[in-house]
């Protein structure tokens, strides 16, 4: 009763499409530790599965080429680091309703990657979940995946994933993934309807003010010093209480030095 994953199919009898049911003999599928095989095939994840774990597609699954993550609004599903690395036929991925957190390197040397379908209540994108090599889309503009703007910016559906300008987020943009503007020295402009702010994701410098739409911000967001920032590169520094600790619309960002 404790088990929550299952063999489904004797060796060398795997089908071309591979449909995980949501429960396998009464009691619901949890967790997904994946299936090998070899020749092209897709795999199908019902959204009930909580957590589909690190690395257990990577390495050998050369012939994968579609995955799909059923939807399931009542359960919340992490795509754990690694979990697909280097499946270098999965040419499409399409992430039901439901799936809240893809983790760093997810989808990472995935390099037939042509099309990526991200769900609205997806709150955490990690650093180069879906770049073709290890260096953070060094080169975004050859991904079909991937639309860029006149400011090098690229985006994965309604996610900043790779960019060098946050002064020019575009208006619509819900999430900011994990390292995606990491080097920028811009004062990030953040529009209205942002929703998720990721690691390191904004370069190294405070914005002027926080949406109210914001539910997130990861650590690093805005760089580590802010006075030391401010003081070297003209940045913007918020307010700082008597201990010295900033604030801004509401949001504490901790001490303003780290002397």
């Amino acid at each position: 009763e404790n088990y929550n994953y299952a063999v489904v199919w004797p060796a060398g009898s795997r089908p071309n499409e591979v449909v995980i049911p949501e429960e396998i003999g009464g009691y619901s599928v949890g967790e997904f530790y994946g299936v090998t095989g070899s020749g092209g095939w897709s795999v199908s994840i019902p959204g009930s599965v909580r957590v589909i774990e690190r690395a257990n597609f990577t390495g050998g699954f050369d012939s994968l080429t579609n995955v799909t993550v059923r939807e399931d609004t009542a359960i919340a599903t992490k795509i754990e680091e690694g979990a697909f690395k280097d499946c270098t036929s999965l040419q499409s991925v399409m992430l039901g309703e439901g799936v809240d957190e893809v983790e760093r390197w997810s989808f990472n040397g995935c390099t037939s990657l042509q099309k990526v379908v991200l769900p609205h209540s997806l709150r955490r994108l990690g650093s180069a979940a879906f770049s073709p090599d290890f260096d953070y889309y060094a080169n975004p503009s050859e991904l079909p995946f991937l639309e860029g703007d006149e400011y090098n910016n690229y985006y994965l559906g309604d996610w900043l994933v790779a960019g060098e300008s946050p002064a020019h987020i575009r208006e619509g943009t819900r999430g900011l993934g994990d390292d995606s503007m990491g080097n920028a020295w811009e004062t990030p402009e953040l529009p209205e309807g942002l929703e998720y702010i990721g690691e390191r994701s904004c370069g190294s410098m405070m914005p002027y003010y926080i949406p109210d739409s914001v539910k997130f911000i990861g650590s690093f967001a805005f760089g580590v010093s802010f006075v030391w920032f401010d003081y070297s590169y003209g940045g913007y520094v918020p307010e700082t209480d008597e201990n010295g600790i900033c604030y801004l619309d509401g949001w504490c960002f901790g001490p303003a030095s780290i002397e």
